[in-house]
């Protein structure tokens, strides 16, 4: 994908079930995307597939509009997430994938927790709770192109503040 700006993130969270389905609910309610500044205007509360979203980053007139679509959804013990597109409209074309995932001993993960963390590090045996976020994108609009390293700039600004909404939202905060 010649031309494509990549972004791949991929950070531990915390351990546990319980940091897992805090992870998860805030991302499949679009607390991740307001928790990084960004309002949100979907006619579902849930992600869902199919769900039409404008994404703003900013105040009135002055804000970034990104309207996506959803084309699907994750939702299972051990990984929830999903992948949206941009519509026209949003000053990128491309996809971006966001996956809460729990790894480890599953079997044994009834507890655990951000403090589960023993200098940043999970005890062994413990499961690990990740968050991956994938985009592939390009500019759309003429603004964007001009903006050149700038918008990436912003792009992975916006993949700094997606991180840190879900470590408070992962630690309960």
């Amino acid at each position: 994908m010649d031309g494509w700006d990549r972004v791949d993130e991929r950070v531990l969270l915390g351990v546990g079930r319980e940091v897992f389905e805090r992870a998860s609910a805030g991302l499949m309610s679009w607390d991740m995307h307001r928790g990084a500044g960004l309002a949100v205007d979907s006619p579902d509360d849930v992600v869902r597939t199919d769900t039409r979203a404008v994404l703003r980053l900013g105040v009135g007139r002055v804000s970034l509009r990104a309207p996506v679509v959803v084309t699907r959804v994750w939702r299972g013990p051990t990984r929830t997430g999903f992948t949206y597109d941009a519509l026209p409209g949003h000053p990128e074309m491309g996809t971006e994938t966001f996956l809460v995932e729990l790894e480890g001993n599953v079997a044994g993960s009834a507890g655990g927790g951000a403090a589960g963390l023993v200098e940043g590090r999970p005890a062994d045996g413990e499961t690990r709770v990740w968050l991956t976020i994938t985009a592939r994108s390009r500019p759309a609009t003429w603004w964007s192109r001009a903006g050149g390293p700038v918008t990436r700039l912003v792009q992975r600004g916006i993949t700094r503040r997606y991180v840190a909404a879900m470590r408070r939202i992962a630690r309960g905060a």
